[in-house]
């Protein structure tokens, strides 16, 4: 006795298959050369006078003149340079006997930092600049290794903003100011 066999069914592309590639990739040039309109800069061309009168900015408007970093205040000063700067000192500390692991924190820039496992007692200073109104955001995350307490404490510029204790292995610990 012989095995029955059947065909396979054969995919059929219709005519209109080439055309609908062709109509992918210019529906894609289309949207990245309407996010380049709308995200790029203008080179330093006028805006278009409206029925023949010139544009005039705001009282009180930061004149834009091409770039984010050569932006002007009213007064003539850098703008970067009008922003209030305060220096921010931050001392992450981490107390107890067994130490920590899967340590995170906001280090400098404030870019994360992490490390995999640390002796207790651990500190860390972090230098920071932020705006004088501005808050600013800290946070130290760990997990206790042993069964005792685990501590956190965070001071800014010698003021202690947030302090966390949990006791247990395997107890997270948070402190965020």
């Amino acid at each position: 006795m012989g095995v029955l066999r059947t065909a396979r069914p054969t995919a059929v592309r219709g005519r209109s298959w080439p055309f609908g590639g062709l109509a992918v990739v210019l529906a894609a040039a289309v949207a990245a050369a309407a996010v380049a309109w709308y995200t790029i800069p203008p080179t330093g061309r006028a805006a278009p006078a409206i029925s023949g009168v010139a544009a005039q900015p705001e009282p009180g408007a930061t004149a834009y003149t091409g770039h984010q970093d050569d932006r002007t205040t009213p007064d003539g000063r850098n703008a970067k340079q009008a922003v209030s700067q305060s220096a921010l000192v931050v001392v992450y500390e981490l107390t107890g006997a067994g130490g920590a692991r899967n340590l995170t924190y906001v280090g400098e820039g404030g870019s994360l930092r992490q490390q995999d496992e640390v002796a207790t007692p651990w500190a860390v200073s972090v230098q920071r600049a932020a705006a004088a109104d501005a808050p600013s955001f800290s946070s130290l995350v760990a997990q206790n290794v042993g069964d005792g307490e685990l501590g956190c404490r965070i001071r800014v510029n010698g003021a202690v903003v947030a302090q966390q204790s949990v006791t247990g292995v395997g107890a997270r610990l948070s402190c965020v100011s």
